[in-house]
């Protein structure tokens, strides 16, 4: 996707290192002259859950290297976000990749995934763009 913006003026950091929903064109100071940027990154929803199957003794034995992983993935910047759940053997984490299957491969490095003591399942996620109904001239 390409999208349209404008150098933040000096002193001004953006904060648009994620997902940018659609093609946007804004002014941050007038009369600079726009610059296209490439945007390639998707979030992806993971929710995390035991497998049924699961030994509950090779969980317990791999439990703190699944948490060393995914703070990896968190410090290198995959895993943007991690949630805990009202299901205590469940986790939802958002990454950001170029695809489905990025994502999948960087989860699948993760030792209890790679076991398959924890089955994935992944969502993409798009923009909620039902909003504009709001603002669409009739």
């Amino acid at each position: 996707m390409r999208v349209t913006t404008r150098e933040a003026p000096e002193g001004v950091k953006p904060s648009w290192n994620g997902f940018i929903p659609q093609p946007l064109r804004f002014d941050l100071c007038p009369g600079d002259e726009p610059h296209e940027e490439e945007i390639h990154a998707m979030k992806i929803m993971a929710i995390v859950d035991l497998a049924r199957d699961a030994n509950m003794q090779k969980v317990r034995d791999e439990i703190t290297r699944e948490v060393q992983g995914s703070w990896k993935l968190f410090s290198s910047g995959v895993l943007r976000e991690a949630y805990a759940t009202g299901a205590p053997t469940r986790v939802v984490f958002v990454l950001e990749a170029e695809s489905v299957a990025e994502a999948d491969a960087h989860l699948r490095q993760l030792p209890m995934v790679a076991q398959g003591l924890m089955q994935v399942e992944l969502i993409e996620l798009r923009p909620f763009v039902n909003w504009s109904m709001l603002f669409a001239k009739e």
